[in-house]
């Protein structure tokens, strides 16, 4: 909220949708910046990503004062926004009519670039930024210039116009993995997608409310899976499956020459996605359809 504060030019309304426990965020929002003049809109909601956004897709969607918001701009609650974000970001929107959604640059410490042979083999990385493998895995969009056409864009920084949500919303079956992925492949038709380097962001990638290293990986293979599914023309189940195989052999390698007591948690999640494949259960992390409160 902070950063947003500081920019050169602020959004018309701030949703925050608080799936805390016990509403922690408005506390916060009450005890430590209770200065910060935004104008700030509290939902309280049940949890899950998707779900959470739609309830501030139909916020702003309903209110009259409202109806001039042409551009919904998602930050996840890690994230910090440069001073001028907004001002970058409707002039990403005003150079090209097509464009329906546009990525931040996340401008924390360079992560490595080498991509492996192996990997890229195994259809879990390509040398390529930005490209949804028909494995169902997504390279990292990058861009050099200011506006760069990419598959997908992360979800911790995205924004869409306002029609993209006349017709689509986020899927609320998922609770979490891919969510962002799934509903960028399903609008794709709708205009293009790119990702810039003059939104700059600093992602702090909080470690807060994730799952087991296990967890990750059963429900990451799952989504692949789910993808091939309902994408069939993009993602491919053959592909979803070499590149589990792949993983779990290369984890396996790993595991021999590290001589460790007990198998990674990685091989034992694409164990378990492989387990529930075959035994016909659920595989991907669904949300638990509950009762919200409006705050």
């Amino acid at each position: 909220m902070k950063s947003i504060q500081e920019c050169s030019s602020v959004p018309a309304v701030v949703v925050i949708v608080d799936a805390s426990a016990e509403y922690t965020v408005g506390q916060i929002l009450i005890e430590q910046i209770a200065d910060i003049s935004l104008k700030i809109i509290r939902i309280g909601s049940a949890p899950g990503l998707p779900h959470q956004r739609n309830i501030g897709i139909e916020f702003v969607l309903s209110r009259i004062e409202y109806q001039n918001c042409d551009i919904f701009a998602f930050l996840d609650d890690d994230v910090e926004v440069s001073s001028n974000y907004f001002e970058e970001l409707i002039t990403c929107f005003d150079s090209t009519k097509e464009l329906i959604g546009v990525g931040a640059t996340d401008i924390s410490p360079e992560r490595p670039r080498h991509v492996h042979l192996a990997l890229r083999l195994a259809l879990v990385t390509s040398r390529r930024s930005g490209k949804v493998l028909c494995s169902g895995f997504a390279t990292l969009p990058e861009s050099d210039t200011s506006l760069s056409e990419t598959d997908w864009v992360p979800g911790f920084a995205v924004s869409f116009r306002r029609p993209v949500f006349e017709s689509h919303r986020f899927s609320e079956r998922i609770a979490f993995y891919g969510e962002d992925l799934e509903f960028q492949l399903r609008i794709s038709h709708l205009g293009k997608l790119a990702v810039s380097n003059r939104l700059r962001v600093t992602h702090k990638q909080s470690p807060l409310s994730r799952d087991t290293i296990r967890d990750h990986w059963s429900f990451s293979d799952g989504f692949r899976w789910s993808m091939a599914e309902q994408f069939p023309n993009r993602i491919k189940k053959s592909a979803v499956i070499w590149s589990t195989l792949s993983l779990m052999f290369f984890e396996i390698v790993r595991f021999i020459c590290s001589g460790a007591q007990s198998p990674p948690a990685e091989l034992l999640g694409h164990c378990d996605f492989l387990r529930r494949l075959i035994s016909q259960v659920e595989v991907e992390k669904l949300r638990e359809m509950t009762t919200d409160k409006t705050l």
